[in-house]
């Protein structure tokens, strides 16, 4: 494969700039998929006898488009950030949008009180992770190496933990414990300057814990859930 046909059905015109990527191939395992010839991809554009094959290349189509919006918008467009007098952070590069996320800010500002307020939970009801039953022998103490931080990292590391301590969030161990987590920082250009946010790698524990079979959802689906929305509302 050497090209891949890129359409623009839409009324807007998208730019795509030099070395933009517009997603990534992989292996579909669909069974209405089938191998292709390049010959007949003209003829596939102006058939319409076939309501159920235009409907699967409808489908695809939608999801190479939402796949190159998202890198396009990701790499190419920052929104701007706006410190409202409450020190909430709305993003917008519209007035209406500003407007609105202003108003939403001052109907519920109960939502953005940090008061440094922690459930009570009773320790009977504590969130557990389970491991393997050989985790013993799949992860040794003192496997993780540390990282190398220099002042300034070390001096966002210590902020945000020392912040954690003063608000109860995190405590000095009193006895040994087999795990160790290695920490460090990840930079982030933002209008106002980089931002450093604390990381702790915790990849030793992943390969402990014992596999979820949720089936958790394909990136090209979660983009096609949100083509042409103006807000997306996440919640961590």
């Amino acid at each position: 494969m050497t090209t891949i046909e890129v359409r623009n059905d839409s009324d807007k015109a998208v730019i795509l700039p030099r070395h933009t990527p517009l997603g990534q191939i992989v292996k579909y395992e669909a069974d209405d998929c089938f191998l292709a010839n390049p010959d007949l991809i003209p003829r596939a554009g102006s058939s319409k006898a076939n309501s159920r094959s235009s409907w699967i290349k409808s489908t695809f189509q939608n999801l190479l488009a939402a796949t190159a919006a998202y890198h396009i918008m990701s790499s190419t467009t920052v929104e701007p950030e706006h410190l409202l007098q409450n020190g909430i952070t709305v993003y917008g590069s519209t007035t209406t949008a500003i407007t609105a996320l202003t108003e939403v800010a001052a109907r519920y500002p109960k939502l953005w009180e940090d008061n440094v307020n922690i459930a009570n939970v009773p320790e009977e009801e504590w969130m557990e992770i389970p491991v393997l039953d050989n985790w013993q022998e799949l992860y040794k103490p003192g496997q993780a190496k540390v990282y190398r931080l220099g002042t300034q990292d070390c001096g966002i590391v210590n902020e945000a933990f020392d912040k954690l301590h003063e608000q109860g969030r995190m405590i000095w161990t009193t006895q040994s414990t087999p795990f160790t987590y290695p920490c460090f920082v990840v930079w982030k250009n933002t209008p106002n300057g980089r931002k450093g946010r604390v990381v702790v790698d915790i990849r030793a524990l992943n390969q402990i814990t014992m596999p979820d079979a949720y089936p958790v959802p394909s990136q090209a689906d979660i983009l096609a859930a949100v083509q042409g929305v103006d807000f997306i509302s996440t919640v961590d």
